[in-house]
């Protein structure tokens, strides 16, 4: 038993730094509690929808001095796959 999805992810670029994909621990939105599952990425259904969060994130960081006006989030394509675990 397993499932193979196509979703969409959010990279992290910042000049100097190695990109990355994010995890739940960005979204600030109270879907997600840290607590109620393991950490992941952050996934989306659909570009449209990863593409809105992004927005919001350079609305949140518009105006800062600090290394954070650098960061840039990019949608980006993934694949999740999950596999049931045999013993």
């Amino acid at each position: 038993m397993s499932w193979d999805r196509r979703l969409w992810g959010v990279e992290l670029r910042s000049p100097g730094s190695p990109t990355m994909l994010i995890g739940t621990a960005w979204d600030r939105s109270e879907r997600v509690t840290p607590f109620s599952e393991p950490s992941r990425a952050l996934l989306f259904k659909n570009r449209f929808l990863a593409r809105r969060w992004c927005r919001g994130e350079h609305a949140f960081y518009e105006g800062r001095t600090d290394v954070c006006a650098t960061w840039r989030f990019v949608p980006v394509p993934v694949r999740e796959t999950v596999k049931k675990e045999v013993r």
